[in-house]
């Protein structure tokens, strides 16, 4: 299969489950290997690069999970996990990061109380848009959104849905919106490619 993820743009990805959609997100995040082929981004193979190679990839393309409580430590403040990024890639300064915290936090129409709690103590929207928050800190260019609604309740999924639109519009990202939701897909899309088998049918 061969698909391209255009600047701006949100390409959906649809199929059944166990067609091979998070398989085909963690092959482009190299997350787990491929047998073959490449993975471009800007035009730059990032396949065979590892460690520091492989910084401006990871800083610039995120993943948006259906399981977002996997990616913060429970025993760990909220605050203190979404602080652990700008860490990571250099970023981090203590006023600077507060302010842009909350500045993104606002963005997702989350207060900055959340961040006094631990994973346990919020819930499954709030946390799904403390990741998505989180990822936004690094101005990511991409987000890889493998069924990131499908947990939650319609009218959480719908509130998310919209943030989600809200942010390609004003911070100029492009999404990969993986889904098994037909009608979900369709809304939030520029371009749907549907999946059956590990291979791309239409």
């Amino acid at each position: 299969m061969s698909l391209t993820i255009k600047e701006g743009e949100t390409l959906g990805l649809m199929g059944p489950s166990g067609c091979g959609k998070s398989t085909l997100a963690r092959i482009l995040l190299r997350l787990i290997p491929a047998d073959s082929g490449e993975v471009l981004y800007k035009g730059k193979n990032y396949r065979g690069l590892s460690g520091k190679q492989m910084l401006p990839f990871r800083k610039e393309v995120q993943l948006i999970s259906q399981r977002p409580q996997s990616f913060f430590d429970p025993s760990m403040k909220l605050g203190k996990s979404m602080i652990e990024p700008l860490k990571i890639f250099g970023l981090y300064e203590k006023t600077y990061s507060e302010e842009i915290i909350a500045q993104t936090l606002y963005k997702v129409k989350l207060n900055d109380s959340l961040l006094e709690r631990y994973p346990h103590q919020v819930s499954g929207g709030e946390i799904q848009r403390l990741s998505i928050c989180r990822a936004l800190l690094l101005n990511p260019k991409v987000l890889i959104l493998d069924e990131a609604t499908s947990m939650l309740d319609i009218s959480v999924q719908a509130q998310i849905l919209h943030i989600l639109k809200d942010l390609k519009k004003t911070q100029s990202i492009s999404y990969l919106f993986i889904s098994h939701d037909r009608k979900v897909v369709e809304w939030m899309s520029d371009r749907v490619l549907e999946m059956k088998q590990g291979k791309i049918i239409k």
